[in-house]
């Protein structure tokens, strides 16, 4: 078994975890995370959208950690899409020649 060291929150980075529930039935969803970042992230979306709250009543298993209630269609889950190495020089390519495009225009633009 590896090392585990514990960072500045006090957790290992194992125990650094997020969970996401919800059910069928309720329109809202509970996100518990212990991860600073999705807690970052979760704190500047409590700011901006008041249907989000954090959760008082919940009891939190280390001072880090929170919960948050907030409504099941805001919770998404995406894939990633999975791109040949030909398909991504292609793209590559292509957004290279789109910002040269941008650059020109705006240099003219400015003169």
């Amino acid at each position: 078994m590896t090392e585990t060291k514990k960072v500045s929150s006090g957790l290992t980075r194992y125990e650094q975890e997020t969970v996401i529930s919800c059910n069928a039935e309720e329109e809202m969803a509970s996100v518990y995370t212990c991860d600073p970042v999705w807690l970052r992230k979760m704190n500047a979306l409590v700011k901006k959208d008041p249907r989000i709250i954090v959760d008082e009543d919940a009891q939190p298993t280390h001072e880090t950690c929170r919960t948050y209630i907030m409504p099941k269609k805001q919770v998404g889950v995406r894939a990633t899409v999975l791109l040949s190495i030909e398909k991504r020089k292609k793209r590559t390519l292509q957004a290279r020649l789109n910002m040269q495009k941008l650059q020109a225009k705006r240099k003219t633009q400015s003169v």
